[in-house]
């Protein structure tokens, strides 16, 4: 019993930094760059990056899918306490408990395959699960006594976050909005592409051993950049990407 509280308030504790802790993990990437990696803007390293860019961005796609159809008040970026008005069943939620944590998993699994090292891949999913199982339990205990047998029934039957029920995917209740998906994933898409592009600047600067700017991954920052700003105004400053009311 002691156990399972501290787990909950660690879970709790981590929570409210989920989205700046397991971005910490990425500093190990900058220390461990090597010369000669492979990190400069070469063909075959191209490839390899655009192939580690389609992995995040499956992530980036199941966590769009989720966002996009589920209600306010739910799976949001709130920080200091649990939210659930309503209990998602439908949808993502209906292959995995958490498809959210899925989708980031698969973003952090493909930017940690950039640096070419078998050994950083491992290190990067240890280090996401650690972080990531306490707030899991968590949440499923707040969860448990917000929504009692409910909640217990729906466990029983969809697995934590590996969709290997495919067979009982269930259509979502909502109809998916493309202006919701915007409006709470576009600062995610910012961070997968500066992410990269920082990385692989950061390779061409050791490589080269001194201070280098990579012209196309600049740019691909500085586009990122823009579009994150004009998405930010758009969503903070018109109605354009308001989030619709259904019932």
């Amino acid at each position: 019993m002691q156990l399972n509280r501290w787990l909950e308030s660690t879970g709790l504790f981590l929570f409210r930094y989920r989205s700046q802790i397991p971005a910490l993990t990425l500093l190990v990437f900058f220390l461990v760059m090597q010369p000669n990696d492979g990190v400069g803007f070469h063909l075959a390293n191209l490839k390899w990056d655009l192939l580690c860019l389609a992995v995040s961005l499956v992530g980036l796609g199941i966590r769009v899918r989720t966002l996009g159809s589920t209600p306010e008040g739910t799976s949001g970026r709130n920080r200091r306490h649990q939210v659930a008005n309503t209990l998602n069943t439908t949808g993502t939620y209906s292959l995995v408990r958490h498809p959210l944590y899925l989708g980031n998993f698969i973003i952090f699994f493909g930017i940690s395959m950039v640096p070419h090292a078998l050994w950083i891949v491992a290190l990067n999913t240890a280090l996401f699960w650690v972080f990531y199982l306490p707030i899991i339990y968590a949440e499923e205990q707040f969860l448990t006594r917000k929504f009692g047998e409910a909640y217990k029934e729906w466990m029983r039957h969809t697995p934590l976050v590996v969709p290997w029920r495919i067979l009982r995917w269930r259509s979502s209740d909502r109809a998916f909005s493309v202006q919701t998906a915007v409006r709470r994933e576009y600062q995610t898409l910012f961070a997968i592409l500066a992410y990269y592009a920082l990385l692989e600047m950061t390779g061409d600067i050791v490589e080269a051993g001194h201070f280098v700017i990579d012209p196309v991954y600049a740019g691909v920052f500085l586009v990122t950049l823009a579009l994150y700003v004009g998405a930010r105004y758009l969503v903070k400053h018109t109605h354009l990407f308001t989030i619709p009311t259904q019932s």
